[in-house]
């Protein structure tokens, strides 16, 4: 977990700018059916809804200033930056006759919600209306071990993989 205020005033309407609030979790469960044969189960989540940085107009050369003057208000919810990425995956390893094959499926997810001022400043110009994207993968591997190839000493390895991965983004620019 990660929060605070924000770094950034605005001499507008003194909205903060630039905080953060982050919330995320991590769970992972074995089964262990025999020496032999286990069962990893993951699964993770975070969310972020954080008020993006934006751009500074300084109002005078002290670089120091993190003022800014911007239209786009947190309150009523025009500017925002929200992510949240998701996930889970499972691991079978099993042990036979010298070799190991081992399983591993896994999907996750990721969202994004963004709208933001580029110049900092109270024109309508190169404001963000939306950057909003929206992830989903799944991948599949299963591959199979061993120390031996026949009669001789080999390490080897041989496997697979699996990708099916879908994407929609949608981006707009207002100048």
């Amino acid at each position: 977990s990660k929060h605070n205020d924000g770094f950034q005033l605005n001499t507008v309407n003194g909205d903060r700018a630039d905080s953060n609030d982050s919330n995320a979790a991590r769970a992972q469960l074995l089964a262990k059916f025999s020496d032999d044969l286990k069962f990893t189960l993951r699964a993770d989540y975070m969310e972020d809804d954080s008020r993006p940085p934006v751009a500074t107009n300084f109002l005078n050369t002290d670089l120091s200033s993190l003022d800014f003057q911007s239209n786009r208000s947190y309150d009523l919810g025009t500017a925002r930056s929200r992510l949240e990425t998701y996930g889970t995956s499972g691991t079978l390893d099993w042990q036979f006759g010298g070799q190991k094959l081992t399983s591993i499926t896994a999907w996750r997810g990721v969202r994004t919600l963004n709208a933001f001022d580029s110049d900092g400043t109270t024109d309508n110009s190169f404001e963000v209306d939306q950057s909003n994207l929206t992830d989903h993968s799944l991948t599949q591997e299963v591959f199979v071990s061993g120390s031996k190839l026949g009669a001789l000493p080999i390490d080897w390895v041989a496997g697979a993989f699996y990708l099916h991965e879908t994407t929609d983004y949608a981006w707009s620019l207002e100048i």
